[in-house]
């Protein structure tokens, strides 16, 4: 953090800078340092701080330590980076259900194998690109189908329709969608399975 904007003014007036007595602002300094040193600093990190503490994240093996930052650290892209690397199936569930950021849930998902647990996220998740993620990595046909057929997003809808096999549930999404390009793509999926 850069404390220059605090010292502005004339170096040389001893009783005050800023309008404000130099014993004030030197303990203002001196508060700032401690919460600095025990972590209670301000959460303002610069793109270069939080670049750094990613990097950081990237060489990390201790699993635990991981986990904390994952579930802890206020800066979802740091939270993004722990997840990365975590590989624990359980604790993956936790974070794609719980996590406030798309992109941590995001994270969450690439590392995730449970086909129950995708296909809820697909179904279910409140971000149209985690729903859209999990649409392109689940197997189950009624899942796409489900979301094809309900979701409100029309590009959730577009990204199943492009996965659906099954023909009556095509045939239903041309003839019944609210948007004419999904069932326009709903109709040439269908001649394509001709």
């Amino acid at each position: 953090m850069c404390f220059w904007p605090v010292f502005r003014g004339n170096v040389s007036d001893s009783t005050s800078m800023n309008g404000k007595p130099w014993h004030v602002l030197a303990l203002s300094l001196v508060l700032l340092c401690t919460a600095a040193v025990s972590g209670c600093a301000p959460k303002h990190a610069s793109p270069a701080e939080i670049s750094a503490r990613i990097s950081e994240v990237k060489r990390m093996n201790d699993v635990s330590a991981l986990k904390k930052i994952a579930d802890d650290d206020d800066n979802p892209n740091i939270r993004q980076a722990a997840v990365e690397r975590i590989h624990d199936q359980e604790f993956l569930k936790k974070v794609v259900r719980g996590d406030k950021d798309f992109g941590v849930r995001l994270a969450a998902l690439r590392n995730l194998y449970d086909d129950k647990v995708i296909a809820e996220v697909a179904t279910g998740d409140r971000s149209r690109y985690v729903r859209i993620a999990a649409v392109n990595l689940v197997d189950d046909q009624r899942v796409i189908a489900e979301v094809a057929l309900t979701d409100d997003d029309r590009v959730v809808r577009m990204n199943a329709v492009k996965r659906l096999k099954d023909r009556d549930v095509l045939a239903k999404v041309e003839k019944n969608d609210k948007d004419a390009k999904i069932r326009k793509l709903a109709g040439e999926r269908l001649e394509q399975m001709e």
